[in-house]
């Protein structure tokens, strides 16, 4: 949990259900999933959306259960998930509008002992990066492309960066996934860190499997098939 987005963990509790798309994606491989977007109006966004030509799924509402150490409370949301076709590259995207943001944004559970506090990027891999831009642009304002790459920056100045397959060798050449990944996949997600060294200490007093270049990367099989890369990146 970090003060403006999280990475959310999944698991199966009811084994007869598919878990909103888990049960079939763990067949294949464990690893990231897709991407949630945040929004102040679930039903602006498909509004907006429906009015451009797309075709979001109706918006829903959801209420959980979080278990507090005081007792289980209720978390509501009202979601908006986008077909698959929609959002190439991206695997399943959801539009997210907390309506009960202050249970889950508790300030105790922004401090990490590897110093992570936000989300810096999320990198997958695809076959046609320049496809791929043209059919995101119609959802995101910058969007930018070449043919090895689509980059898009949203709002709050998170990247999402989805390469070709052979960008994805080249920049992943010490990593590897099993089963190897094939596009469309999602590869990695960046955590923003003050200090490198820091979190290099950690990782390695607890035995975390990583590499170090410009940044810190912890390899697949700590991290239930995905990669985890630290940045040091100024604090803003």
């Amino acid at each position: 949990m970090f003060p403006d987005n999280y990475l959310e963990l999944r698991g199966m509790i009811d084994p007869a259900g598919d878990g909103h798309g888990l049960k079939p994606f763990l067949k294949i491989r464990e690893g990231l999933m897709g991407v949630a977007l945040g929004t102040v109006g679930a039903d602006v966004s498909h509004d907006s959306l429906a009015a451009d030509g797309l075709n979001p799924n109706p918006v829903k509402s959801l209420t959980r259960d979080f278990e507090l150490s005081e007792g289980t409370v209720p978390v509501s949301f009202r979601l908006c998930f986008l077909p698959e076709e929609m959002v190439p590259g991206l695997m399943s995207v959801v539009i997210c509008q907390h309506l009960t943001p202050e249970i889950l944004r508790q300030p105790e559970w922004f401090d990490h002992p590897n110093g992570a506090r936000g989300v810096h990027s999320m990198t997958g891999i695809v076959r046609d990066p320049v496809g791929t831009a043209k059919a995101l642009a119609r959802l995101f304002d910058n969007v930018t492309s070449s043919e090895e790459r689509t980059q898009i920056l949203l709002p709050d100045s998170i990247i999402l960066e989805l390469i070709s397959e052979t960008a994805y060798s080249e920049r992943y050449c010490n990593l590897s996934f099993s089963p190897p990944l094939t596009a469309p996949s999602l590869v990695s997600v960046s955590l923003k860190v003050d200090d490198l060294d820091r979190t290099e200490k950690v990782l390695r007093q607890r035995g975390v499997l990583y590499f170090r270049n410009e940044s810190l990367v912890v390899a697949p099989e700590e991290c239930c098939g995905a990669a985890i890369e630290f940045i040091e990146s100024a604090r803003k």
